[in-house]
């Protein structure tokens, strides 16, 4: 998910030049992604532990600093030399 966000940044800071904060949208696709993975294993009859809020809170810390990361080295070539 990084990744994705990460080219959604660059297409985004590169044509409008606007980065909205994507912070929502990183929680609600991880809770989608992991709860969906967690469904699909339990369905195969894996043992499955519950997926807790804590653990959704990594996940969008995660994404939202990797994009951010993609922010900040973006906007070094913006920059007139």
């Amino acid at each position: 998910m990084g990744g994705l966000f990460c080219v959604i940044t660059h297409k985004l800071n590169l044509t409008v030049g606007i980065i909205p904060s994507l912070n929502v949208a990183a929680g609600l696709l991880g809770f989608f992604f992991v709860k969906s993975w967690t469904g699909v294993m339990s369905k195969l009859g894996f043992s499955v532990a519950p997926f807790t809020k804590q653990e959704n809170t990594v996940i969008q810390t995660c994404v939202v600093a990797i994009y951010g990361l993609a922010v900040s080295g973006n906007a070094v070539d913006l920059v007139p030399t």
